[in-house]
């Protein structure tokens, strides 16, 4: 399969170039509405931003935005295998492996002007490859992406009143293109690691259940009036999903003392557990989560050896539940009414989300980060709804 989509070239922010784009639009031409002859203009590539056309707040140093000349677009491979097998009349099985790759996955907004090592006491600026421009914010097509996934799947056909799907996925998904861009685009390979967002294991299972009471049932198959009306026609139906984390990556705040240390990932220290898992849904204070004294700080003016989304946060689980009671309508015997109640996160379970994964370099002077390690975030709430329907 391809990515062909010609509208996405159209989105390469080229117009927020200087001297007219974006931020830069303090520059001004300085010749009159007749300029006389011979024409000379004030902007040229010699000096494509003299200092007498600039406003005030104009960088000396503007970022550019850069798209690749021979942009490729994405291509992906996929393949699959099932094996189906059907147990009983109503029970069936499927068992799928699912795989892809693809190559020329966009990398948006990625920092062309970042020199391949740091140099210790020099500004980012004086750092960069080329002058006079601060990030050269480009679009590529060199990011990568591979994923395996193992489906498994029972199902049981509508039987007796009841009928039942549940799924199990496994998934391994790598690639090097992070939404908050390249940690160092000389370094591709880098940022290879567990795909953002890409929950390695999932669970879901959903549900209906038609209660066996009342005319037609198997229980109370001759009820009327009153005793059908009031026990009969209940049905039960739900949504259950439990999943584990999502990835994330250990970063380190850089000491202000320090100049031209670009920051990044943080050192992982061999042999100590990663995680130090506290109770509780506190997030005010902050539930402990993750093992700060795991990760350190690299050496000045490098980048740290721990690998990106290589570590786990908290599993989360919801029921979605509805209740449906439905009820005949004397008028006719195509009309029915029927009310329901929708209980959605049906326990009130408070999911927990990420923990605060940025540590601080005290080793070199830099400020305590009392939050980091902690989970001061999630989501959550019971929500009820009650509808009436009339269906004829």
């Amino acid at each position: 399969y391809y990515n062909f989509h010609p509208l996405f070239i159209g989105s390469r922010n080229d117009n927020n170039n200087p001297p007219w784009g974006g931020t830069s639009l303090g520059y001004s031409t300085k010749l009159p509405g007749k300029p006389t002859t011979p024409f000379l203009p004030d902007l040229t590539f010699a000096n494509p931003f003299p200092t007498s056309n600039q406003g005030s707040g104009i960088s000396a140093n503007p970022a550019v935005y850069a798209f690749q000349q021979d942009f490729e677009m994405a291509g992906a491979q996929q393949w699959n295998l099932t094996l189906e097998h059907q147990v009983t009349r109503a029970w069936l099985g499927r068992a799928s492996y699912v795989g892809s790759k693809t190559d020329h996955l966009p990398f948006y907004l990625s920092d062309l002007n970042l020199p391949a090592t740091q140099t210790p006491n020099k500004p980012l600026q004086q750092q960069r490859p080329y002058q006079p421009w601060a990030a050269i914010n480009s679009t590529r097509s060199a990011g990568t992406q591979k994923m395996h996934q193992l489906q498994l799947e029972a199902i049981r056909r509508m039987a007796a009143g009841f009928s039942l799907q549940v799924e199990y996925s496994w998934t391994r998904s790598l690639d090097n293109v992070e939404f908050t861009g390249q940690t160092n685009w000389n370094f591709p390979n880098m940022d290879y690691g567990n795909s953002s967002y890409i929950r390695r294991h999932q669970l879901v299972a959903n549900f209906i259940y038609e209660l066996p009471f009342g005319r037609g049932k198997k229980w109370m198959t001759d009820a009327r009036g009153i005793v059908d009306g009031v026990l009969g026609g209940w049905q039960v139906s739900g949504v259950t999903t439990y999943s584990t984390g999502n990835p994330f990556s250990v970063s380190f705040a850089v000491p202000t003392t320090y100049t031209g240390w670009f920051g990044g990932r943080a050192d992982a220290v061999s042999g100590v557990p990663v995680y130090n898992k506290g109770e509780g849904h506190d997030i005010t204070t902050g539930i402990p989560y993750l093992n700060v004294g795991a990760f350190g700080p690299p050496q000045p003016w490098t980048y740290g050896n721990s690998q990106r989304n290589a570590y786990w946060g908290p599993g989360r689980y919801n029921w979605d539940v509805s209740l449906m009671k439905g009820f005949r309508v004397p008028v006719h015997e195509n009309v029915r009414l029927q009310l329901r109640a929708d209980f959605l996160n049906a326990t009130n379970h408070f999911n927990l989300g990420n923990p605060s994964a940025t540590i601080a370099d005290t080793r070199d002077g830099g400020t305590p980060l009392p939050l980091a390690g902690l989970i001061t975030g999630g989501s959550g709430n019971r929500v009820i709804q009650v509808g009436l329907r009339l269906q004829f």
